[in-house]
């Protein structure tokens, strides 16, 4: 018997709650008192660590969706913006005009009620509610900037969203198709989500909330899909720009597109120069720096770009810098994850089936640009699934699991020391960590296989670095 293990990580600061999310399942700590204070799942092992009262998340099976043909919308040609020298659009902006809404009807809710567990008490004030475990997996954990928001996509195309005051289930319903991304305005607004198809909708929180049911139930008998943007390739991944200013995608032909919000169908730039499918996006928060972006992909390539002008200012040739550095020698290094620490000083990317997290300080030299200068290659236990940077800068890490290990650590936390380099934090040296560390999934006979990203290569007999 294995673990299974967490497979993506989510991390709201303005609460200091980490989510936690293995196979259907989803766990919310608190990092300051090291409890769960919601979960989808209680057992044996998480009990001990539960906080008073824990909230059972709500997950009402949900029936798939048959679209209608669109209603009849007038549709603007995608543009591509001239070259701007002016800054970023303000955040404000008038819905746009061309936006095309989708609306199809959606089966009745499901009577359930919210529930509460208190610890130690074999009394539920409410009827638990068990999430409908179909075997699809979590894609996308996020967290609204503002921290009131907690939005789940998985496999079968339900997506949740709860209200993290109470942990109310504020909406749930299955979206058109199955969604590779999911994005908040940096305003909390909207909701983004971007599936297999290259579509991306946006969901306003405020049409979600005000149309629920008088009961108070989460599923809504119709549901608007505001179609914004679509592409003619799959999307990877999908980041706002600080003030709404910009949407970027990134997809599996190579291109990351920056297209003005929230009239997605101007494009204001490509940004071309990676020669694999475009994996991971990260965009710092900054409000009035330099318009950064940072991106890796099936090439290996780890670039930092001005996305207004869609210009590569730096490029990391990844494998070299794992075979100088570690000795290593991998044919192909796809890159899985950027995340940038709570400053937005430091970069940590993370690549499929290496036990590495390389650190990239993001420095101004005299140039007067941004560039990634590296730091450390960091090394972790097992090959790193998903990672976030919490408040404090301290570097949570989760990783791959193992039959061969039937209790393994499935989540690593680093904080950085007096030399400025990143070391590992033990299960003791802090009491709030305690309970993050003992938390185990649930235990199964055999691991379902991790998504390769090799799957997203059209070429897969291509070497990764051939133009």
């Amino acid at each position: 018997m294995a673990a299974l293990p967490y497979q993506r990580l989510a991390y709201s600061p303005q609460a200091d709650l980490l989510a936690l999310a293995f196979g259907p399942h989803l766990h919310v700590c608190d990092l300051s008192t090291g409890t769960i204070v919601a979960t989808t799942e209680i057992t044996e092992e998480n009990a001990a660590h539960l906080s008073s009262p824990t909230h059972v998340l709500e997950c009402p099976k949900i029936k798939q969706r048959v679209p209608l043909p669109a209603q009849p919308a007038a549709q603007a040609e995608a543009t591509v913006a001239p070259p701007a020298n002016e800054s970023a659009p303000a955040a404000e902006h008038p819905p746009p005009a061309t936006a095309t809404r989708v609306t199809t009807s959606v089966p009745p809710k499901p009577s359930a009620a919210a529930t509460k567990v208190i610890p130690g008490d074999a009394t539920v004030d409410q009827q638990v509610v068990r999430p409908e475990l179909t075997g699809a997996d979590i894609r996308s954990v996020v967290f609204s900037p503002d921290g009131r928001y907690l939005a789940v996509n998985r496999d079968d195309k339900a997506l949740y969203l709860w209200d993290t005051t109470a942990w109310q289930l504020r909406a749930g319903f299955c979206t058109l198709r199955r969604c590779n991304s999911l994005a908040f305005t940096r305003d909390s607004a909207c909701l983004l989500a971007a599936d297999k198809f290259g579509d991306v909708y946006r969901y306003r929180l405020a049409d979600l909330v005000d149309a629920a049911p008088a009961d108070g139930g989460p599923i809504h008998d119709t549901l608007d899909d505001e179609l914004i943007m679509g592409h003619v390739s799959m999307i990877l991944d999908m980041a706002v720009t600080p003030g709404d200013g910009y949407v970027v995608t990134g997809d599996r032909d190579e291109k990351i597109r920056i297209s003005q919000y929230p009239n997605c169908y101007t494009i204001q730039a490509f940004a071309l120069a990676h020669t694999a499918f475009v994996s991971a996006l990260a965009v710092p928060g900054w409000a009035a720096g330099p318009p950064l972006l940072l991106s890796g992909g099936g090439d290996g390539r780890f670039i930092v770009w001005d996305y207004v002008r869609g210009l590569a200012t730096q490029i990391w040739e990844l494998n070299k810098l794992f075979t100088e550095l570690a000795g290593l020698t991998p044919r192909r290094v796809n890159v899985r994850r950027i995340r940038l620490s709570r400053t937005d000083q430091l970069a940590a990317v993370i690549c499929e089936a290496l036990p590495y997290v390389a650190l990239f300080d993001l420095v101004t030299p005299d140039s007067g640009e941004f560039v990634a200068r590296f730091r450390q290659l960091l090394p972790t236990v097992r090959p790193p699934l998903d990672l976030i940077f919490d408040r404090s800068d301290r570097l949570w890490v989760t990783g791959e699991s193992s039959t061969s290990e039937p209790k393994p650590s499935l989540v690593e936390a680093f904080a950085v020391g007096a030399d400025g380099q990143y070391g590992a934090v033990s299960p003791g040296e802090a009491q709030a960590f305690t309970g993050v560390f003992a938390i185990h999934t649930r235990t199964v006979a055999k691991l379902p296989c991790a998504q390769s990203l090799e799957e997203y290569r059209k070429d897969p007999t291509r070497d990764a670095h051939e133009s």
